[in-house]
């Protein structure tokens, strides 16, 4: 989306108005004259539906490649598997970390929403190295929180 100040990536909520509204991270390397005719535009905002490949440098999404969103298959994500809770916790608690977590200051880095399910916490990232899940370990014990990063690393 491109509401005038330069593409970004939506990769949290999008409101349904027309045109929609999201937030996200900056994108460098985006030219809109490459996707003409797959995009939308009312007035200045300008927005299509993309997967792409870039990197990620903590701030800002550089563009290596994208196409369409209906031009592209992804692969029908596994099933997570979870480890095991090491230390139960009744759904107060739980939502006392998801409210901790998700908050928008001093909440998990990169947080887009975090929510009780369950027996854990699920937190929705921007990206996640692996360190944040090494933290959320070590901080809750294993299993009572799960990170998932929007960005994922392609191997």
């Amino acid at each position: 989306m491109d509401t005038g100040d330069g593409p970004e990536l939506c990769l949290g909520p999008v409101a349904e108005s027309y045109p929609p509204q999201c937030s996200g991270p900056p994108v460098e390397g985006w030219d809109w004259a490459s996707y003409r005719g797959t995009f939308d535009r009312v007035d200045d905002v300008r927005w299509g539906a993309y997967a792409v490949t870039g990197t990620w440098d903590g701030t800002t999404f550089t563009v290596a490649g994208a196409i369409t969103a209906a031009l592209y298959d992804a692969v029908a994500p596994e099933e997570p598997v979870h480890p095991d809770v090491e230390q139960p916790r009744d759904e107060a608690e739980l939502q006392e970390i998801a409210d901790d977590l998700g908050a928008v200051d001093g909440g998990l880095p990169g947080a887009q929403g975090a929510y009780a399910d369950g027996e854990r916490v699920l937190v929705d990232v921007l990206y996640d190295d692996g360190s944040l899940q090494e933290w959320a370990d070590a901080t809750y014990g294993v299993g009572a929180v799960v990170v998932t990063g929007a960005l994922v690393d392609v191997g």
